[in-house]
């Protein structure tokens, strides 16, 4: 990824509130989900459980090859790291989320 191309922007993503980047050739964003857990991942195919940090997570390929990470704060919350670009986002995805989840709770 390269360089931001502006400062990141607020967004609203169905019941998520975020941020959104958007660096040369990719964008990301990074979304904090209160009324929906683990549990409520919702995949168009596999899913691989996988642990960030100390907590639990979901990593997945959305319909249009973005790579998402959602990891779980409690049953009813998460933080979904989604990120788009060039190749396979998913290694990058996870190394966002594993910056991001030392600020959870």
């Amino acid at each position: 990824m390269g360089p931001l191309n502006a400062e990141p922007t607020p967004e609203k993503v169905g019941s998520a509130k975020g941020c959104a980047f958007k660096p040369k050739l990719a964008s990301l964003s990074v979304d904090i989900r209160t009324n929906v857990g683990l549990t409520g991942v919702q995949a168009p195919g596999e899913v691989t459980d996988v642990t960030i940090g100390r907590h639990q997570a979901k990593k997945f390929v959305a319909a249009g090859g973005s790579c998402i990470v959602a990891v779980g704060v409690t049953s009813s919350s998460r933080v979904d790291v989604t990120l788009n670009g060039q190749g396979d986002p998913c290694p990058r995805a996870l190394k966002i989320a594993e910056l991001v989840e030392p600020k959870l709770p």
